[in-house]
């Protein structure tokens, strides 16, 4: 059961299956997309490191918890390595934008890619039920033994 404190991320069948298989899964949107669709979360989710989600498929079921171990801002120009990494370009930022320029028009017709836009990058681990977690009281500690297994990056500065 989702509580008030617990965020909510929506992600493809296939995006579920890989995090259920045990990959990390890293994603990207812009910014100005998910600002429209809330202003001031983009804040509120470089903020989210170390914190378990409920994730729902598109057609907003819930599919279970993944624990948030990487968040960050890069751009389409200079993408970072935690991002293209994460996606299989292995630092080949050539290959992201190429990739990118292609399917960016369907996804995101009202948004303009240029080398300023800003993306937002995320990093998932699925995890166990979030309910025997929380029973267990060892959610945070369970949560920051993750991270520093990951070498999750923690920002430098407060984002506000």
């Amino acid at each position: 059961m989702k509580t008030e404190k617990e965020s909510v991320c929506f992600l493809s069948e296939d995006q579920i299956a890989l995090l259920k298989a045990g990959q990390t899964l890293t994603t990207c949107e812009p910014r100005d997309h998910l600002e429209k669709l809330e202003p001031g979360i983009t804040a509120r989710h470089l903020k989210s490191i170390g914190t378990h989600v409920l994730v729902h498929d598109y057609d907003e079921r819930p599919q279970g918890h993944a624990l948030v171990t990487n968040a960050l801002e890069t751009t389409f120009a200079h993408p970072s390595p935690v991002l293209l990494n994460g996606i299989g370009l292995d630092s080949d930022p050539d290959a992201f934008r190429e990739e990118y320029r292609e399917f960016w028009p369907d996804a995101f017709p009202d948004i303009p890619l240029g080398p300023d836009t800003v993306l937002i990058v995320t990093v998932y681990k699925w995890v166990e039920d979030q309910d025997q977690h929380s029973q267990d009281g060892d959610a945070d500690s369970e949560a920051d033994d993750e991270l520093e297994k990951l070498g999750a990056e923690f920002p430098d500065e407060e984002i506000e």
